[in-house]
């Protein structure tokens, strides 16, 4: 285990991706479909120009918050951020994403689960 703690304190803090933006939680905002491309955007009921790119950054807080509360996933297989699906606007969103939820991969030494947050980048 001490090899995947030592990938963790390596591992890039932050990182670039795409979204979409417009959908409303509790009145607010809030970014879905990460590492949306525009040649498969339709598939998601999106178009092109709704594509935006994000910052991801290790949230000091990793506490779970009232949602959107963004969880992403990093692989400690690959060292690299999972987008897509693995980019989850709340906690609960992301345990879906795995069989027996996320936990069970962090104890294998798979990947480890981070509260992220997410700035639009202009």
């Amino acid at each position: 285990m001490l090899i995947k703690e030592k990938q963790i304190k390596n591992m890039k803090k932050s990182f670039i991706t795409t979204a979409v933006k417009g959908k409303t939680q509790d009145g607010k905002e809030y970014f879905h479909f990460f590492g949306i491309r525009d040649v498969s955007c339709s598939l998601y009921g999106e178009k092109p120009e709704d594509i935006i790119q994000v910052k991801c950054t290790v949230s000091k807080d990793q506490t779970e918050q009232k949602p959107p509360d963004y969880w992403g996933w990093y692989n400690l297989e690959k060292e690299c951020w999972e987008t897509g699906e693995l980019l989850q606007p709340s906690k609960t969103q992301l345990k879906m994403c795995f069989p027996y939820g996320y936990e069970v991969e962090e104890k294998h030494g798979k990947g480890k689960a981070f509260r992220l947050d997410i700035k639009e980048i202009k």
